[in-house]
Parts: C-alpha cells; sequence; structure tokens
C-alpha cells in the first residue's frame, strides 16, 4: 500500500513537471514570435481535463478541446482566414461592432464527460450531473 501510494506520487509529480516544462516552452515560443509580430498571431489550443491524474474527483471525468483562434484583425472584413458566415454574423450583432475594438474569431470541438455523486445509482437524479 505504502509503494502504491509513493509511485502515485511520483506520478503526479512527473506529469506536473512534463506539464510545467511544456508551459514554459509555449511561453517561449509566445514571446518570442510576439517580438517579430505587431498583433497577436493566429493560434491554436488544447485543452485535456481527466481526474485521473491529480486523483480527485471534480465531477469532470475526463474532457478535451482543441481550439483554432484567428489573428486579431482591425475590423470583421480584416479577419484572415476565417469564414464569410462569420464575418457576416459578426457585424450583424450590434454589440460586436463598436469603435476601438479589435476583432478575432475562433471555433472548437470538444467533449466533457461528467460523472454524478452517486455511481451507484442508475437512475435519474435531479439536480446532478448525469
Amino acid at each position: 500500500m505504502r509503494l502504491e501510494i509513493i509511485m502515485n506520487n511520483r506520478r503526479r509529480i512527473i506529469l506536473i513537471i512534463l506539464f510545467l516544462v511544456c508551459a514554459n516552452a509555449g511561453s517561449a515560443l509566445a514571446q518570442a514570435a510576439s517580438d517579430s509580430a505587431s498583433v497577436e498571431s493566429a493560434t491554436w489550443r488544447f485543452e485535456f481535463d481527466n481526474d485521473f491524474i491529480f486523483n480527485k474527483d471534480s465531477k469532470i471525468s475526463s474532457g478535451w478541446s482543441l481550439q483554432k483562434h484567428s489573428a486579431v484583425a482591425g475590423s470583421w472584413e480584416t479577419l484572415e482566414h476565417v469564414p464569410g458566415f462569420v464575418r457576416r454574423w459578426g457585424k450583424a450583432i450590434p454589440t460586436l461592432t463598436e469603435d476601438d475594438l479589435v476583432y478575432r474569431a475562433g471555433i472548437a470541438i470538444g467533449q466533457v464527460i461528467q460523472t454524478p455523486d452517486d455511481l451507484s445509482r442508475s437512475d435519474l437524479i435531479l439536480g446532478d450531473p448525469p
């Protein structure tokens, strides 16, 4: 039992270190890119959530998303690599077209699995994740 706890803690520490290394590398790359460009460029973002990694239950068993965000632009018309309907919808919504705004669009795909409090029940538990 004691060895299992030590191995779980070691695994968590390795995962945290790996995350911090990746986060710092991404931050350094983003800083280098921002030094060479005057506006924020297009970005990709990947998110991953899993209770197993930290051995705690936050009622999210697993989840992920992949997102693509356009580069910042001065208007809906000047957004690059964005479908035409996004520009039209953006211009049509009054609060999204104001003076002194910057514009960008994003698209995402993802999935989240939530865990109910009582795993032994198979009936509908009102007010609890399915």
